[in-house]
């Protein structure tokens, strides 16, 4: 999965679509997919905002309890 695409283009392509531009019209104009469109308009219409979600857990490594155990056998 590659990165997300800018927040500035997603709130200028979102905008254009409130203005009344069509998801397709939209998508050609700023060369998105159309799926995209759609799926920042949903979005915004949810979340107030067309910020990317998080990426990655945030945990950590699965090995992390183990690490002791690991280094040990090293």
């Amino acid at each position: 999965m590659g990165r997300p695409l800018d927040v500035d283009l997603r709130r200028r392509v979102v905008g254009a679509v409130e203005d009344g531009l069509s998801t397709g019209h939209a998508a050609e104009r700023f060369s998105v997919s159309k799926a995209a469109v759609g799926a920042w308009v949903r979005l915004k219409r949810t979340t107030g905002d067309v910020l990317p979600k998080p990426h990655g857990s945030g945990f950590g490594s699965v090995l992390d309890p183990h690490e002791a155990f690991i280094l040990g056998l090293i």
